[in-house]
């Protein structure tokens, strides 16, 4: 498998309304990955991007997509080349944003700010121009 496939299969269940199962495999994916060393399996921006608008439909569940966000960045805490590095755009962030705003969550003003002065420090760094 590569990560098209991967791509294809955390989709056909996420159109079959099975985020859980979706977020098992990329789980699955990311483990296999880390396991194997394999870029090819590797998940890229389309995968989380997938992932993280498939949360914002199905439930506004601002942590289970921060968590996906928070996963990205370990994954890109241990990469060694830039051309690894996921660029998560800004359209993830703005999905992960409204979620916190639209939540109950007592500190969602924190959180939401939090993440656009993390997009901010992002694209000011020049280290992600995505944002």
């Amino acid at each position: 498998p590569n990560s098209v496939s991967c791509n294809k299969q955390i989709c056909a269940s996420v159109k079959n309304g099975n985020i859980n199962e979706a977020l098992d495999l990329l789980s699955a994916v990311e483990a296999k990955y880390l396991e194997t060393g394999n870029v090819a399996i590797r998940p890229n921006v389309s995968t989380y991007t997938l992932v993280i608008k498939a949360l914002s439909k199905s439930e506004v569940n601002p942590q289970r997509m921060q968590d996906v966000l928070d996963q990205i960045d370990a994954l890109n805490d241990i990469t060694t080349s830039d051309n690894l590095r996921i660029d998560v755009d800004c359209v993830c962030y703005n999905a992960v944003m409204d979620a916190w705003g639209w939540s109950s969550a007592p500190d969602k003003v924190q959180r939401a700010n939090k993440l656009f002065h993390r997009m901010l420090e992002l694209y000011k760094s020049e280290s992600n121009l995505q944002v």
